[in-house]
């Protein structure tokens, strides 16, 4: 059985979480009397918070998320026992008739644990703080405002759900066993609820689908506690009629697991379908960066400037590769973990400016890999937040030493780039605003609009080129200014705008 919480009312994730948290308090008061449809629900509105607090702990460092979690675990879990025995018995009453030995005995085990379920359940639904939730329904939902839905953040989140589903897919397909089947409930579950609150574009296509393979899943798993049950000794169910049993039951699991089949892999293979409508190339890459950026602005006190150094950044590398300087300059992975980079390069100063690079560097290193990533993308990201400003790598340094050579070159590179564009907005307000790159045989002249020479920005350029100078074995001269083609251009252009107005 599954039970559709999306609110139709829902039109931002603020709102949606709003409205699962006043949902709980709702279906809380009405479960009392700890009836299995009160009680189901209970339970659903628990778990789609709970997903919900999962995600954003992948995106935010707030303890809200995790008490919020822990608190919906705990009247989940004390109902999980009482539901689960109210769903074994909708089952039992399917798989024989009433006056069957054996369903009498299992009905009868099923009577009397649910008195001690209830007891629990009932003890649980007093005990759970509703004062507490409300504070938290307060301050949380407020903590999801700048995320949209159907964003790339949730579609990314969507995503990494949507893999976890199809290698657990593959897994229970080629296994044919039910433990592998309950496995992909639970991942089932995990997707259909980031779809059903942050992507409406998604839960309209495919949400009734979703829907109808968790309820499938979740049957098979009842059907396979019931079998278990059957294997009690106090029971006192006979082997001839345990086998026979055991028999409808594998039975009643095999079509189980065919209908499964049938419905994810048929006529419009399900899981393929909604990959199709999730990104991929050049706007995957785009969900990685607005997974990364939000990730880091919930951490960074001043997350303009992150994008700012970000942009600069690029304006360096941008030139330098096409100057002609080989590797890392030129590749497209190497541009991506150097934005990367300066995105989340502040992410420490949320704890205070000393120590911020370390801070950062931890911080960054435990991050699961986004989509298209491998552990060593994200590991070079946390070396050059790491190496943005202050201690330069050295081979003294344990992480460092222990990358290859090329990779420790690579990343020296980078670094040095990453510390050149922080330099230039080391005032923080975005007075330089672009970069011009041209290389010589023995210097590199970087023309920067909005540079004044004897400002914080040039004392800082001073103290950080040495890096990329040592890397690249060139000087690097900064230069006020667009350089002079640029200049010409703009005139040229300002010209002919005046004479086509004089027209």
């Amino acid at each position: 059985m599954t039970t559709s919480i999306k609110s139709p009312h829902a039109h931002t994730a603020q709102a949606a979480l709003e409205s699962l948290m006043h949902r709980v308090l709702d279906v809380h008061a009405k479960a009392g009397d700890l009836r299995a449809g009160p009680v189901h629900e209970v339970r659903v509105a628990l778990r789609s918070c709970r997903a919900i607090a999962a995600g954003m702990r992948e995106l935010d460092g707030d303890k809200g998320w995790r008490r919020m979690n822990k608190q919906a675990r705990g009247l989940f879990q004390a109902l999980g026992e009482l539901r689960d025995g109210q769903a074994l018995a909708e089952v039992l009453s399917k798989l024989a008739p009433r006056n069957d030995s054996t369903r009498v005995a299992l009905q009868k085990a099923l009577d009397e644990s649910e008195a001690e379920h209830r007891k629990e359940a009932g003890r649980a639904l007093k005990k759970f703080d509703r004062k507490r939730w409300k504070k938290l329904t307060r301050r949380l939902p407020g903590r999801t405002v700048r995320l949209e839905l159907d964003s790339p953040v949730f579609q990314h989140m969507a995503l990494q759900r949507l893999g976890e589903v199809r290698d657990l897919h593959m897994r229970a397909l080629r296994a044919n066993t039910r433990p592998t089947f309950h496995e992909l409930r639970i991942a089932v579950k995990r997707l259909r609820y980031v779809v059903d609150n942050f992507l409406p574009s998604i839960h309209a296509a495919w949400g009734k689908r979703l829907r109808q393979v968790q309820s499938l899943l979740g049957d098979l798993h009842d059907v396979d506690n019931l079998e278990r049950m059957l294997g009690q000794p106090e029971l006192h169910i006979g082997a001839q009629l345990r086998r026979k049993w055991e028999r409808r039951m594998d039975q009643r699991g095999r079509k189980m697991m065919q209908e499964y089949r049938e419905l994810s892999e048929g006529s419009e293979p399900l899981w393929p379908a909604i990959r199709a409508q999730l990104p991929d190339g050049d706007a995957l890459r785009t969900c990685v960066r607005a997974k990364l950026t939000a990730w880091a602005e919930f951490r960074d006190p001043d997350p303009a400037h992150a994008r700012h150094v970000s942009k600069l950044a690029l304006d360096l590398f941008d030139g330098l590769a096409k100057a002609g300087l080989n590797s890392p300059f030129g590749e497209l992975g190497a541009r991506e973990l150097l934005e990367a980079a300066a995105l989340l390069h502040n992410v420490g100063r949320s704890g205070g400016k000393k120590g911020s690079q370390k801070r950062a560097w931890r911080e960054i290193r435990d991050l699961q890999p986004p989509i298209g990533w491998i552990d060593s993308d994200v590991q070079t990201v946390a070396l050059l937040a790491r190496y943005h400003r202050g201690a330069l790598p050295s081979a003294r340094q344990k992480t460092f030493a222990q990358l290859p050579v090329a990779a420790r070159e690579r990343l020296v590179k980078l670094a040095g780039v990453l510390r050149l564009a922080v330099a230039f907005d080391a005032t923080e307000d975005g007075r330089v605003s672009r970069l011009w790159v041209d290389v010589g045989p023995e210097a590199i002249i970087i023309n920067a609009k909005g540079y004044l020479r004897q400002d914080k920005n040039s004392r800082e350029l001073a103290q950080q080129k040495a890096l990329i100078e040592s890397a690249l074995n060139r000087l690097i001269l900064v230069r006020p200014g667009a350089p002079a083609h640029v200049t010409i251009a703009h005139a040229a252009a300002a010209r002919a705008d005046d004479f086509n107005e004089e027209e």
